[in-house]
């Protein structure tokens, strides 16, 4: 580390902006994905879901301009210095799903169950549950 990048210290801790960036780069990481489009590249965030940073997007010609065109419009726009991480999953499709049918759906499973759990009208153990029944 440079003597001039420190700005302070406070005991053994040792205060830069070079540190500071590093830490808070850790605690998040922002998920991505590529959207094909007629000219070129579209790099979108995907996740976390309840993050004021989801379906950020910009455009690039390649796969990697758009990537680092996502990257200066997170920095400018929404003050996000951090980890990107490319993802082919949208947190967004899986709100309100269990874990059961999050499995099933990640190992292709069609079972006749999750196809009509809602098409069928609710009944009394429904509602109630089979718990002392």
């Amino acid at each position: 580390m440079r003597k001039s990048a420190i700005i302070g210290q406070t005991g053994k801790l040792v205060l830069s902006n070079d540190a500071g960036q590093y830490k808070m780069s850790l605690a998040r990481t922002v998920r991505y994905q590529y959207l094909k489009v007629k000219f070129g590249w579209i790099a979108w965030v995907c996740g976390p879901f309840h993050s004021r940073t989801y379906g950020a997007c910009c455009f690039g010609t390649s796969k990697n301009q758009a990537k680092v065109a996502l990257r200066l419009c997170l920095g400018n726009d929404y003050r996000y210095i951090g980890r990107m991480m490319f993802s082919d999953v949208d947190e967004s499709d899986n709100v309100g799903l269990s874990a059961a049918e999050l499995w099933h759906r990640a190992n292709n499973i069609e079972r006749e169950a999750l196809k009509n759990m809602d098409a069928r009208p609710k009944t009394y153990r429904d509602a109630v549950g089979s718990a002392g029944m």
